[in-house]
């Protein structure tokens, strides 16, 4: 029923933030020095696995991963190379899902439906791969962390 899905959608959405938050406080506590890299990071994976998950991915919801992203890719400019290409991806689909296809959405049409799921799951996995990357930056992407620690212009 849709308050079964209300609430499943709703304690998914409190357990990603809980968790993001006690892993972010265990490592910045660890070696607060590097909150400043991963707090962008931390926030965008969260913000991604949020939208992802929720009841609804309206257009503006967008903008603010966009506004995230941008500060991320300014930190860690590395992580765009990657994750640019898919967030692209992320922001046309949104774009051709509403408002361009939004009439044939509501007529009934399939295609725009379809669209916007595809839309979520890519949502989805750039929140995943994300927090892959923050959780093991050694491991994830083909690069280490150091190689996004040459900025040190006060970021």
């Amino acid at each position: 029923s849709a308050g079964t899905m209300l609430r499943w959608t709703t304690a998914l959405s409190v357990a990603i933030v809980v968790i993001s938050a006690l892993i972010a406080t265990a490592r910045w506590w660890r070696r607060p020095q590097r909150a400043r890299l991963e707090l962008p990071l931390a926030v965008t994976a969260t913000l991604a696995l949020l939208l992802g998950t929720g009841r609804g991915v309206s257009p503006q919801f967008i903008v603010w991963l966009l506004a995230t992203a941008a500060v991320l890719f300014t930190v860690r400019p590395r992580v765009a190379l990657w994750a640019g290409p898919l967030l692209l991806a992320i922001v046309v689909m949104t774009a051709v899902g509403y408002p361009l296809a939004f009439d044939l959405l509501r007529d009934g049409e399939h295609w725009p439906a379809l669209l916007l799921v595809y839309r979520n799951v890519a949502v989805i996995a750039l929140g995943v791969l994300l927090m892959l990357y923050w959780l093991w930056p050694q491991s994830s992407a083909g690069e280490g962390v150091r190689r996004d620690e040459v900025r040190n212009d006060g970021l």
